[in-house]
């Protein structure tokens, strides 16, 4: 039990029995008593209810921790496939490249899309006709892979050099897919596939 219940109530009793002692040892009459069994028995109440609301918290946070517990499994189940999506960024032979996405679990995904890939000093990765537009791949196998073909570029009011020094893996490449599960998912990179609740 709590220290916050117990040494009040050990207390309480110490007192109780310090004045049952002292009255039997002063000669007080029997009124005294009866009206002192009155005060033992309200503080017997009042100690009983504190360990019912300390048990009931304590069954609270048991089921607060539970129910925690449940939650986290959870997402961890839900997120179990999206993990498996790796997109990445490669260089190609020809000083290209290309953003490959990997389906590494066991479950087919669908409505893939490849959003190009964010870099360093605004540089981009594009794989649309236009610049802001998404590459459709759509349905991605177990153990699949698709390579999209990017296009390098920097903003339009950024001076463009021949000579850059941007690396493949400063690039953050973005895609957006639906799960087995029918779950909608947007990973950037390395980081932790995020749910899509509203897709507009």
């Amino acid at each position: 039990m709590q220290k916050w219940i117990l040494w009040p109530s050990v207390g309480a009793v110490a007192f109780l029995a310090g004045v049952i002692v002292w009255g039997v040892l002063s000669g007080e009459n029997d009124g005294w008593y009866s009206a002192w069994g009155q005060w033992v028995g309200g503080v017997g109440s009042i100690a009983a209810a504190a360990t019912a609301l300390w048990i009931a918290q304590r069954d609270w946070k048991r089921a607060d921790a539970e129910r925690r517990r449940r939650e986290a499994e959870e997402r961890d189940r839900e997120t179990a496939q999206a993990r498996s999506i790796i997109v990445e960024v490669r260089a190609l032979s020809d000083s290209g490249q290309e953003i490959v996405v990997t389906n590494y679990s066991d479950n087919v995904i669908t409505d893939l899309l490849v959003h190009g890939a964010d870099g360093p000093e605004d540089w981009q990765l594009s794989v649309g006709a236009l610049t802001d537009h998404p590459h459709p791949v759509g349905v991605l196998g177990p153990g699949a892979d698709s390579a999209i073909s990017a296009m390098e570029h920097r903003s339009v009011d950024k001076p463009i050099f021949l000579q850059r020094m941007i690396l493949v893996d400063q690039y953050r490449p973005k895609i957006t897919f639906t799960d087995a599960a029918g779950l909608r998912w947007r990973r950037v990179g390395n980081d932790q596939p995020i749910r899509i609740l509203n897709d507009a």
